[in-house]
């Protein structure tokens, strides 16, 4: 049986593709020693960063699974760093009141005084990975990379046809 060849990539896209792979794999390079002198990973970080975030908010704990779907981070995983940061006294785990199958995540006094000590040079960090774009290229790959993630989430979860619901 003859096989159905394969759309051909416009050479554009592909190029695009490879190139955001190794851009984010380099990010990566580059930030996981930064975490590491810390002594947290980089799914670590997220986590301990969307908690601060929600503090910041007024919210002193997120249930487990909206931290997960803040990060784009599926439960297991969401749950293997959980256990690490628990083990390390940076965050603490309780059940809800209402439904004790879900569990609320908050970070414990020890958390914040890393988060604090995290931030200090976390912004001259940021600026330095970014350096290499002036700030119109940043703004308009911001632009891009905000049209591309909407996108994305259509492919990941696309719209219900013919108006039905979900």
């Amino acid at each position: 049986m003859k096989r159905k060849p394969d759309r051909v990539i416009p050479a554009v896209t592909e190029a695009v593709f490879h190139s955001f792979l190794r851009s984010w794999g380099l990010l990566r390079q580059a930030q996981d020693p930064y975490f590491a002198r810390l002594g947290i990973s980089a799914s670590q970080w997220g986590i301990l960063r969307v908690l601060q975030r929600a503090e910041l908010n007024g919210d002193r704990e997120l249930p487990l699974k909206e931290v997960g779907e803040r990060l784009l981070i599926q439960p297991p995983s969401v749950t293997g760093a959980v256990d690490r940061l628990e083990r390390e006294g940076f965050v603490k785990r309780r059940p809800a009141k209402t439904d004790l199958r879900v569990r609320h995540l908050s970070l414990t006094p020890q958390g914040r005084g890393l988060m604090a000590k995290a931030l200090t040079g976390h912004a001259e960090r940021i600026q330095l990975l970014f350096a290499g774009l002036q700030p119109q290229e940043q703004d308009t790959m911001l632009r891009l990379l905000k049209r591309l993630e909407a996108h994305l989430r259509t492919v990941v979860s696309p719209p219900p046809e013919n108006g039905a619901s979900r």
